[in-house]
């Protein structure tokens, strides 16, 4: 039998736990990041975006973390530099979020299209995104989530495990959704991410379509006068190819004539027998 001497070496090694807790430590953390008031259109609506926290500092406690945070945008409260200052000055735990890399391609390239418009719509309105702990892990606080001062691959969470600070609470003052204070609960409104990208930043630009239903067409009476001239043009040449018969026009032979009417730019009448004048004939001239 072999009996192995103890060395000054063994205090250098961890005992087994230690090791299980410093692999927890440094495995990064990966979840689900569902973001209210994306689209402008509708701020009630969810954003679901796939993250994963590349790189954290200070004790970030990342074994306790929820696999979903659920996170609401302060809309109308531009006090990103004002946050983003008192970080640097306290330096509170922070955790950089970057979007997970997803197998399928197309939800992958959907994922990063949300992930980079969410940090273009914090920068360019200065506002912040607010997302609470689970009530069982840390009551009370919560994180923050901002935008990276220089790219939109990147959100900075700064992670509050006891209270938010007097910036938020007196500066904000929002009160959180259900969906934000109870994350345990399945939200029915959750909508799963599209195969759309995803622009809320964006000027919202009605469709042709939603437009002209709202707003009627484009012009009072453009829109009119082209349909009833064009079934006139149309009956009036179906009526001269009965007495005259002559090659059909075809459709791109027959809206230009529609179109120079339009802008006023009246071709003359046909003079084949039959058709109407564009003007009536003339009065008899008048006997002495």
């Amino acid at each position: 039998m072999v009996f192995r001497l103890p060395t000054h070496l063994d205090s250098l090694i961890p005992p087994p736990s230690t090791q299980a807790q410093s692999a927890n430590a440094g495995r990064p953390w990966r979840g689900t990041l569902t973001v209210r008031g994306m689209r402008l259109s509708d701020l009630g609506s969810n954003q679901e975006i796939r993250v994963t926290a590349v790189e954290t500092d200070g004790d970030s406690d990342v074994r306790r973390w929820p696999s979903h945070f659920f996170a609401e945008l302060a809309h109308g409260r531009p006090i990103l530099r004002e946050v983003r200052t008192w970080i640097q000055q306290h330096a509170p735990p922070i955790s950089t979020f970057m979007p997970d890399r997803l197998p399928d391609p197309d939800a992958n390239i959907v994922n990063q299209t949300t992930f980079r418009s969410l940090s273009r719509m914090l920068f360019e309105n200065q506002i912040v995104a607010i997302a609470r702990w689970a009530p069982d892990t840390f009551p009370g606080g919560g994180i923050i989530i901002i935008p990276a001062e220089h790219s939109s691959a990147l959100l900075v969470a700064a992670l509050f495990f006891a209270q938010f600070p007097d910036i938020i609470t007196t500066r904000l003052n929002i009160p959180l959704s259900p969906i934000v204070t109870h994350p345990q609960h399945h939200n029915p409104s959750t909508q799963p991410m599209s195969t759309t990208p995803i622009s809320p930043y964006a000027r919202q630009i009605p469709s042709p379509t939603s437009f002209r239903r709202s707003h009627g067409s484009l012009s009072p009476i453009e829109q009119p006068i082209s349909r009833s001239r064009q079934e006139q043009y149309r009956s009036s040449l179906s009526r001269e190819q009965a007495v005259h018969p002559a090659p059909m026009p075809t459709l791109h032979s027959a809206w230009p004539a529609v179109r120079e009417e339009d802008d006023r730019q009246y071709s003359p009448y046909s003079t084949h027998p039959g058709s109407h004048p564009r003007y009536p004939p003339p009065p008899p001239p008048r006997t002495s």
